[in-house]
């Protein structure tokens, strides 16, 4: 399974918010390292224990931030944290039961990338636009 590369696609041009996406990815590729050297269930939900309270602290903050920028979309980004994070618990309740850990890995691969940072993209627009007024 291949690494989510946060490449200049995926980053927003706010310098904070771009690091927080970077120690996302960095826990999310050490889930994947640990699902493909054969580690076990126990060792991957470690890790998301860890991806799951750096991603509240992200959350909060990134929306701190886009209330303080007045974004406009901020409720709708609340919306996808909120499902997202849900998402991210259902995902571990389905380890401790005994899902496949690679098919666990890979759906949270794509939850980081399509809810978190893809659903970002509407801020990296914003940006450009409240600096030049």
């Amino acid at each position: 399974m291949k690494h989510i590369v946060l490449g200049d696609s995926l980053k927003i041009g706010h310098p904070e918010l771009d690091a927080e996406h970077e120690k996302l990815v960095t826990l999310v590729n050490e889930c994947v390292d640990i699902s493909t050297t054969g580690g076990g269930s126990n060792a991957v939900e470690g890790k998301m224990v860890e991806l799951r309270d750096f991603l509240r602290f992200h959350v909060q903050h990134e929306e701190n931030i886009m209330a303080q920028l007045s974004y406009d979309l901020t409720e709708e980004e609340k919306y996808y944290h909120c499902k997202g994070l849900n998402e991210l618990s259902s995902l571990q309740r389905q380890l401790s039961q005994g899902r496949a850990v690679l098919d666990v890995v890979q759906d949270i691969k794509s939850l980081i990338l399509v809810t978190f940072l893809k659903t970002d993209m509407g801020l990296k627009s914003y940006l450009p636009e409240i600096r030049k007024g």
